[in-house]
């Protein structure tokens, strides 16, 4: 997907998948030491309640990030986040395969400002299939040129 994306050419219920990433034992360990260095994060696991290492959620937020922006973020001339609302569902253990998609939930367009108002719902899940982030977005997004 490398088409230009504007505000208008979203519907309500629309899924967009955000593709795949694995997040390593080796990964967690160096994000947490850098940008949450608590022990569930950094280890030793024996440590842990869970037996093991496990995520970050600003890690996780992190991962959902990268699979939105490569899949649809980036695909817009411009924009502005305008704010979301996040729940950690699970922890992420190492070896983790996470897959996301977004579903846009309204779009409202502001002709007079050449924009739209965007709002999307977005999940990322572990390889169960069960959620492990959900998240709400709001952003501010062009509408396409008259």
């Amino acid at each position: 997907m490398t088409d230009t994306l504007y505000a208008d050419d979203l519907t309500p219920g629309q899924q967009i998948p955000l593709g795949r990433y694995t997040l390593t034992e080796a990964e967690i360990i160096d994000f947490a030491r850098h940008w949450d260095p608590l022990t569930i994060h950094t280890g030793p696991a024996t440590d842990s309640p869970l037996g093991s290492v496990i995520a970050s959620g600003i890690q996780t937020l992190a991962v959902y990030q990268r699979l939105a922006a490569q899949a649809f973020w980036r695909r817009f001339p411009s924009g502005i986040g305008r704010g979301f609302e996040v729940t950690f569902r699970r922890p992420v253990m190492p070896g983790t395969t996470l897959t996301g998609q977004i579903t846009i939930r309204s779009v409202e367009p502001r002709p007079d400002r050449g924009d739209a108002r965007l709002v999307i719902d977005a999940a990322l899940e572990g390889d169960d299939g069960q959620a492990v982030l959900e998240l709400t977005n709001s952003s501010v997004m062009p509408l396409r040129p008259r």
